[in-house]
């Protein structure tokens, strides 16, 4: 005969199984007030323990993303990343602890239970979008834009968005624009050649009003994804520090944010990445990636989840086996907050997280609290990161 707290064991036991395959009934209040009894976190999280265990004993074991993304749909799309990573977050988090450093941070030795890193401060910039152009004016890119001295710089606002005429339609002479996005927010920009550039937040584009020459030239710091105008005589490169992409029409993401791990992600076409010292060349082919390590020397390219790396076009955060810190910092920028670590280890753990950037920051730091891994608490403009 069963004892009445048998059956209750099982019963967790299979509602918390629940949880960890459906990523959606993790989301549901009635899921998030189950958690709130001591017993049921403390089963969930060591049901979570268990797994991730497992799976780095079993890499079959690990779930199948492309199988996975093939039931939804054969062709990949970027335009479909929800309906993607709705069926691949079902894995939650692998978190695998690694202990590697990284010497821009802020370690903080007289208090170091409270306070070990401080890894992204809140800033005190304008929230604005804004154009610099070549005489240096400063233009508000917003509702209120002065239209009238965009038509002088040979642009206009069109779909939220800034476009410039083509060559053989601009006036005056050529200068090297400026567009800047501040935290918290994304632009898309049309330049005269037709090449389409979102830049993703703080983020900033240096461009010619006009190309002129053999080139088409411009300087990327921060991120962006480049849809470029075919035009086999002039050749695009996109600089970012001493590296340089090269391409003639193509698809492509460029992440160059400073003191942060840089890529050139290929999506369609072909480009060639060249490094600081332009002694290596590398041309990249759809899927793969290419990493930069903090002197613009070129690593050892990948096959990877290209929707990883650009879904911030549709606002979302979707991370696969990335490090805590590198969430975070993303939060962080996107949301405009301090990110504080009180455990370093914890800056290390590996999760996959999904979720929308257009949800307030208590949501998304709900979500990540649902791992178990650690605890995100918001005061403020400040996120502190403890380990549980």
């Amino acid at each position: 005969m069963k004892t009445e707290e048998q059956p209750r064991q099982e019963q967790d036991y299979e509602y918390a199984l629940q949880a960890l395959d459906d990523w959606t009934f993790r989301q549901s209040e009635e899921f998030i007030a189950w958690l709130e009894e001591e017993s049921h976190r403390t089963l969930f999280r060591e049901m979570m323990d268990s797994r991730e265990a497992l799976m780095n004993l079993n890499t079959q074991m690990a779930p199948d993303v492309e199988k996975a993304w093939k039931r939804v749909d054969p062709r990949p799309k970027t335009s479909s990343l929800r309906k993607y990573y709705l069926w691949t977050v079902s894995a939650a988090a692998i978190a695998l602890l690694i202990i590697i450093g990284y010497p821009f941070f802020s370690i903080t030795e007289e208090n170091t239970y409270a306070e070990v890193a401080i890894v992204f401060p809140a800033s005190e910039r304008v929230q604005s979008i804004e154009l610099q152009t070549g005489d240096g004016q400063i233009v508000p890119i917003s509702g209120q834009a002065d239209k009238q001295l965009l038509a002088r710089r040979g642009a206009h606002l069109e779909n939220e968005s800034l476009r410039y005429q083509d060559a053989s339609e601009a006036e005056g002479p050529m200068a090297t624009h400026i567009l800047s996005t501040p935290r918290g927010k994304n632009f898309k920009l049309v330049l005269e050649d037709g090449t389409e550039v979102w830049l993703n937040a703080e983020s900033k584009l240096h461009y010619p009003n006009r190309f002129t020459g053999r080139e088409r030239k411009v300087e990327l710091e921060g991120e962006a994804f480049f849809h470029v105008a075919k035009d086999a005589s002039r050749p695009f490169i996109v600089k970012s520090g001493t590296a340089e992409t090269r391409v003639l029409g193509t698809e492509f993401n460029f992440r160059a944010y400073p003191h942060e791990s840089r890529h050139v992600t290929l999506v369609s076409g072909s480009v060639i990445v060249s490094d600081t010292q332009k002694e290596n060349e590398l041309r990249l082919t759809p899927g793969e990636d290419a990493p930069l390590d903090e002197n613009d020397l070129m690593l050892i390219p990948r096959k990877v989840d290209i929707n990883e790396y650009v879904a911030w076009k549709e606002d979302l955060f979707c991370f696969r086996e990335a490090q805590l810190v590198e969430i975070m910092k993303a939060i962080g920028r996107w949301y405009n907050l301090a990110i504080v670590f009180t455990d370093e280890a914890s800056m290390h753990y590996h999760f996959n997280f999904w979720a929308e950037r257009t949800d307030q920051p208590e949501q998304v730091l709900k979500l990540l609290n649902q791992v178990g891994k650690v605890k995100a608490t918001l005061e403020g403009n400040r996120i502190t990161i403890s380990k549980l």
